[in-house]
């Protein structure tokens, strides 16, 4: 059985991803990447042929994209902590999926609790997210 390599949702990006994806098409996309990105093997191999997981050029942090879709653009950002685990930061709709840099830094908006992110992410996320509710939902 592969190894699942941890995923933190801190900022609603799944939650988000179910309202804003157009169509279930685009959500069992999404949770394809997600199941990707979830698989230690292709993080030991740096091999990601559904996501084309890359690292974006031109910023100092170290963001990376990951496809859900590439044919509309939709596209997952997200970091690797110092311990190996990888926080999901946003979803980028394909309209914007050109402009990398400008998205991530209209991103940066400090909280009163220190997180980054978006205030209407954050505002959305209420706890934990189930993403195997939402795997049998979508199926």
């Amino acid at each position: 059985m592969a190894e699942i390599k941890a995923l933190l949702d801190e900022y609603g990006v799944i939650r988000s991803a179910c309202k804003k994806l157009p169509d279930e098409q685009h959500r069992v996309q999404f949770l394809s990447a997600l199941a990707e990105l979830e698989d230690n093997e292709c993080h030991r191999t740096r091999k990601f042929p559904v996501t084309r997981l890359h690292k974006v050029a031109g910023i100092k942090q170290a963001v990376y994209r990951a496809d859900v879709d590439r044919i509309s653009g939709w596209r997952i950002h997200l970091q690797y902590a110092s311990d190996g685990v990888l926080h999901l930061r946003d979803l980028v709709p394909g309209s914007k999926h050109d402009n990398v840099i400008e998205v991530i830094k209209s991103k940066k908006t400090d909280t009163s609790d220190g997180r980054q992110g978006t205030p209407e992410l954050i505002k959305e996320l209420s706890g934990e997210y189930d993403l195997a509710y939402e795997l049998d939902r979508l199926m």
